[in-house]
C-alpha cells in the first residue's frame, strides 16, 4: 500500500482529495494498530499514542493515553473492498514485474515508471474490471475516467497502462522477451502482458512518461517538463502560500579532467 500510495502523498496538492484519502487511511492505521497491540505490547503502543505527528483524536482527557481510547471499533464504518478486485490488481502487477525484469535486464528501462504496460484479458468479467480502473490517458488534474485513486497506472507503478482486444496486439506493440503470457504456468492474474518503453517524456517532478511533456501542450506550464497534474499541483502550492515556483536552472556538466602528461 504504502509503495502504491507514494505518488498521492508526494505529488498531489496538499488539499487534494487524493492525498486527503490516503492520509486518513494511514491515520486509522496508524491509531487502530497502537490500540489493537496495547494489552501486549503497552510500552510501545502508549509511545506511538504520545508521538502522533498531528493532534491526538480528542484534546479531552478521555484519550491522553492510548488506554483510554477504546478499542479501534471505528475502523469498521470504512466499506468493505472488493477483495476480487484488488487480488486481481496485485496478481496483474506480479506478472508486469515479471515482464519488467526481463526489460530492465536488456536494459530496454531502468525504473517501472520508464515502461508502458499492454494487457489483454481474455475474461470479459476482468476485462470489465479492467476498465474500471483505466485512467486518462494524459496525466490530468482533476482525473476524468476514474477518481485518481483506483488506477491502474498508479496501482502497478507503470507510467502508461493499455488494455487491448487481443493477444496479437500486446505482440504488436512489445518484444516476445518481455511478454508475460496467460498460458504461462507461472501466471497469475489470467492476462497476456507484455511491457516496452513508455511514450512521451519524463515529468521532471512525478517521473511518470506523459507525452504532453516537452511539447507545445505545456507551453502555458510553469515549467516545460512537467505534466499537467504537477503543474495544478505547484498552482496549487503558490495560491496558499503566495510564493512563486521557479524552476531550478540545469547544473553544468563537469568539465573532463586534463589527462596528466605522459613522462
Amino acid at each position: 500500500y504504502l509503495d502504491v500510495a507514494k505518488d498521492r502523498l508526494y505529488i498531489s496538492a496538499v488539499d487534494d482529495p487524493r492525498r486527503r484519502s490516503c492520509q486518513t487511511v494511514l491515520r486509522a492505521c496508524l491509531e487502530g494498530f497502537a490500540k489493537a497491540v496495547a494489552p501486549v505490547l503497552p510500552h510501545m503502543a502508549e509511545d506511538i499514542w504520545q508521538n502522533l505527528p498531528y493532534d491526538r483524536p480528542s484534546s479531552s482527557d478521555e484519550t491522553e493515553s492510548v488506554f483510554e481510547g477504546g478499542f479501534p471499533s471505528e475502523l469498521r464504518e470504512f466499506p468493505e473492498v472488493d477483495a476480487d478486485t484488488w487480488d486481481l490488481v496485485r496478481n496483474l502487477r506480479d506478472d508486469a514485474n515479471k515482464a519488467l525484469e526481463n526489460a530492465r535486464a536488456d536494459k530496454l528501462v531502468g525504473a517501472s515508471l520508464d515502461a508502458a504496460a499492454y494487457v489483454h484479458a481474455s475474461d470479459p468479467a476482468v476485462r470489465t474490471i479492467l476498465d474500471g480502473l483505466s485512467g486518462d490517458v494524459d496525466l490530468l488534474s482533476p482525473p476524468v475516467k476514474t477518481n485518481g485513486v483506483d488506477d491502474l497506472r498508479t496501482a502497478l507503478m507503470i507510467s502508461q497502462v493499455h488494455l487491448v482486444d487481443s493477444v496479437e496486439d500486446v505482440a504488436d506493440a512489445c518484444d516476445e522477451r518481455y511478454v508475460t503470457s496467460a498460458d504461462d504456468g507461472n501466471n497469475k492474474s489470467g492476462c497476456t502482458v507484455g511491457v516496452t518503453k513508455a511514450a512521451g517524456h519524463k515529468c521532471g517532478r512525478c517521473w511518470f512518461y506523459d507525452e504532453t511533456v516537452g511539447s507545445d501542450a505545456a507551453g502555458g506550464r510553469r515549467g516545460p517538463d512537467l505534466c499537467q497534474r504537477c503543474d495544478e499541483a505547484i498552482g496549487s502550492w503558490e495560491e496558499a502560500t503566495g510564493n512563486t515556483f521557479e524552476m531550478p536552472e540545469p547544473e553544468p556538466a563537469a568539465k573532463e579532467e586534463a589527462a596528466e602528461p605522459v613522462a
